[in-house]
């Protein structure tokens, strides 16, 4: 039961932060685009860190905003080798994998 809860607790502190991410990536994607990459350069301060993978998705919305589609496409990669044994109902997941179809 414990373990349930700290999944739980995990999954929470995901979803919010990925909600400020995607505000921030909507308001300036090169402001969001400059603090994916501080997170990403910087992962010896949190390597565990659920900021990890979603910098890269960050950076992959952030790039595609700013029409560098190239980058988009590796950044959203990086995201799913990282996600890819994530429960695969998981929202944010699904809607990453919608918006890297569009970029194809």
């Amino acid at each position: 039961m414990k373990n349930n809860n700290i999944f739980s607790l995990l999954i929470l502190i995901v979803i919010v932060v990925a909600a400020y991410f995607i505000v921030q990536t909507v308001r300036q994607g090169a402001q969001a685009a400059a603090e994916a990459r501080k997170i990403l350069d910087h992962r010896g301060q949190g390597p565990l860190s659920t900021l990890w993978p979603l910098a890269h998705l960050t950076l992959a919305r952030a790039s595609a905003m700013q029409g560098d589609t190239a980058q988009a496409r590796k950044s959203y990669q990086d995201f799913f080798a990282l996600w890819k044994d994530a429960d695969p109902d998981i929202p944010i997941l699904i809607e990453a994998k919608r918006e890297f179809e569009k970029l194809k």
